[in-house]
């Protein structure tokens, strides 16, 4: 039997945009445009929340800052945090589509049709604390691709719990409210129609969406076993692989990567000293598609994370390597 090591997948962007999902920079201008669809049609369903003040001042903040993506801005300016989340909500739920998920040529791009026939291959050699994922995503479309995968394996309730407790999916950044077929979920995938369609959208996003927005932290504090839980698969992984990953700071912080390397370290300075390195990138490992060489360079020095070359994709590193041995 094959040895399953422990691991932990790293989520980025990249991995929900072969599904029709927006890069973290895209998703912000995606928010600015609505914005200022908003500012011109002044619907006063809108206002009873938000003032226009609110709106246009969000908006040119927004438009002025230069980081990477909606949450760096957010951490900047919490002020704006509830504002912001509206908005970006409203655009990622509006990229769900059931058809998209289940499109042949969008699954030969993606990750999630491979990862899912490895896991369930994997399964019964798989304990609780094998296997985990992080994700930087707001969105659902893993959720859902694997909730339809053990659909069409006629899985029973009870195996269908049994797989989410050996795969966890941990949003670190926090996720848009939950799906009808999860508990307190409150929609079905792809059934959001959106504020542009309907401004009566924005008081579904207010009570059903909003409220259940829960962060790292919020989860910390709901359930600090899930959190402990999180920590856990990563400090003890023996392998970590990021994917779609944009290696910023800010990231890698949230996710402690500092005392998990420490801990790793530690971990192949017992068992190889000599080639401590070499051995640590084998094990830590990430795609860079479309990334400079001077940026490759530095995620090399700075976090000993062994690189793909930058124009391979997701999905073919994923076929690359041998995820769970």
């Amino acid at each position: 039997m094959t040895t399953v090591k422990r691991t932990t997948l790293i989520l980025g962007a990249g991995t929900s945009m072969p599904y029709k999902y927006p890069s973290g920079e895209d998703l912000k201008y995606e928010i600015i445009d609505l914005a200022n669809y908003i500012l011109k049609t002044s619907d006063p369903r809108f206002s009873q929340y938000f003032s226009k003040a609110a709106l246009s001042k969000f908006k040119i903040s927004l438009e002025r800052n230069h980081g990477s993506s909606i949450d760096a801005f957010l951490e900047v300016f919490p002020d704006f945090t509830e504002l912001g989340r509206l908005l970006a909500a409203d655009i990622i739920l509006l990229c769900e589509n059931q058809k998209t998920l289940l499109d042949r040529e969008i699954r030969k791009k993606g990750i999630y049709k491979f990862l899912f026939n490895t896991l369930i291959d994997f399964s019964s050699s798989l304990d609780p604390n094998d296997f985990s994922i992080i994700t930087f995503n707001y969105d659902l479309s893993l959720e859902q691709d694997f909730y339809d995968g053990l659909l069409g394996l006629n899985y029973s309730e009870n195996q269908m719990m049994e797989f989410w407790q050996k795969f966890p999916i941990f949003h670190i950044n926090g996720k848009f409210g939950g799906l009808s077929w999860q508990d307190k979920g409150d929609r079905d995938y792809g059934s959001y129609q959106g504020i542009r369609s309907d401004y009566g959208n924005i008081e579904f996003l207010i009570k059903n969406i909003l409220p259940f927005f829960t962060t790292a932290n919020d989860e910390i504090k709901i359930s600090p076993s899930l959190a402990q839980h999180m920590k856990a698969n990563l400090m003890n992984s023996q392998k970590v692989y990021f994917l779609g990953f944009s290696y910023h700071k800010q990231n890698m912080e949230k996710i402690q990567y500092t005392d998990f390397l420490a801990n790793q370290r530690l971990n192949v300075f017992r068992s190889n000293p000599v080639h401590m390195e070499e051995t640590l990138s084998s094990h830590i490992r990430g795609t860079c598609l479309g990334m400079s060489e001077g940026d490759i360079e530095h995620i090399k020095n700075e976090y000993n994370i062994g690189l793909a070359p930058n124009t391979m994709d997701d999905i073919t590193f994923l076929k690359s390597i041998r995820l769970l041995e």
